[in-house]
């Protein structure tokens, strides 16, 4: 079934419930009207003010259908260009292809301080919520990401940390100059989009970038989307 015949097959299935509610407006305007937003949140995991002084990387998720290799590449032209030894923690995992994809990356891109963790505790990775500043949330900008609301890139937020993402619309919604930077996806751009982030890392301020993402917290979705959805 190709993308077009499920999202018919969504529009079908609507027809079924009194009430819809979707995670975006991209997925709405899919399926068609009516429906309510009930978009996706985070949680703080950290209440650390971070430190600006230098870029720690810090991913965290499942590694398949990511092309993280590609994010690795860029940062490896990062490194080389800038002479930087910039360091990338990695937590997570995905299957034996995808994992082997990085390895290699990793290997023959022969870039420094990348670091995998593999799968952890959210009490074991809670020191990475803590002590990194520059989340990645790199995702491959295709069809079917484009109205996906990226969790992850909340999290990073609302723990007082900046941002390089991809430019998936999703993405564009919640990235502005205060909160991080936003590029293509292929090597070249995440190396020009770490070369922004470094010119302009002693200007971001933790503390404000997690009072601009409230609206993305669970709490705030529960008051202002869910308790007006089930009335």
């Amino acid at each position: 079934m190709d993308r077009e015949q499920q999202d018919n097959a969504l529009k079908g299935v609507k027809q079924l419930f009194n009430k819809c509610s979707v995670i975006s407006e991209g997925v709405g305007q899919k399926i068609g009207t009516p429906y309510e937003l009930l978009p996706l949140g985070a949680e703080s995991l950290s209440s650390k003010p971070k430190s600006f002084d230098k870029m720690r990387l810090f991913y965290i998720g499942t590694f398949d259908n990511r092309n993280l290799s590609v994010f690795i590449e860029g940062l490896a032209m990062y490194q080389k260009q800038k002479n930087s030894d910039v360091g990338f923690d990695i937590v997570g995992g995905g299957s034996v292809e995808e994992t082997t994809a990085i390895k290699t990356t990793i290997e023959q891109s022969e870039v420094k301080n990348v670091r995998l963790h593999g799968y952890l505790t959210h009490d074991e990775a809670q020191k990475f919520f803590d002590e990194c500043n520059v989340g990645v949330c790199f995702v491959p900008v295709t069809d079917y990401y484009q109205y996906q609301p990226p969790t992850k890139l909340y999290e990073y937020l609302l723990s007082g940390m900046v941002a390089i993402s991809t430019n998936t619309i999703s993405n564009e919604e919640v990235m502005n100059e205060n909160n991080g930077v936003v590029v293509k996806d292929n090597a070249k751009a995440v190396c020009d989009g770490l070369k922004q982030l470094s010119l302009r890392l002693a200007e971001y301020n933790s503390v404000e970038i997690v009072s601009q993402s409230q609206k993305y917290h669970w709490a705030e979705i529960v008051k202002q989307n869910l308790l007006t959805l089930v009335k």
